[in-house]
């Protein structure tokens, strides 16, 4: 299935940052990486406020679809999140989604994507 906007997709991310009351995700991308490095995969669920429960379930777990339509391409991508409370491992549970959860990026070489709406 085919959704009305398509995630965005960064390489070689080193770190980011949502911007509080903005709707911009701040991405700092690193710049001599080996090609030979075997790549990883993550999505960012995250956004201003990172572990306060409305902003992060209406904020980023709303794009869900979108994570699904990802892991359909590469079905080990990481759910990435600053966000450390329970909910957040109950709420992917719920909807059956059994994929790593980590609060960073472990590995240089690596392609993240993030809903647009931070963009």
């Amino acid at each position: 299935m085919l959704y009305f906007w398509t995630p965005s997709k960064f390489e070689n991310v080193d770190g980011y940052q949502c911007s509080l009351c903005q709707p911009t995700l701040n991405i700092t991308i690193s710049q001599n990486i080996a090609l030979t490095d075997e790549i990883e995969y993550y999505y960012i669920f995250d956004c201003p406020g990172e572990d306060a429960f409305s902003h992060w379930v209406y904020e980023s777990f709303i794009c869900l679809p979108h994570f699904l339509q990802i892991r359909d391409i590469y079905p080990q991508v990481k759910i990435l999140t600053k966000n450390t409370k329970k909910y957040v491992n109950n709420y992917f549970k719920l909807f059956g989604v059994t994929n790593m959860i980590v609060n960073h990026i472990s590995v240089p070489r690596n392609a993240c994507f993030s809903h647009r709406f931070y963009h």
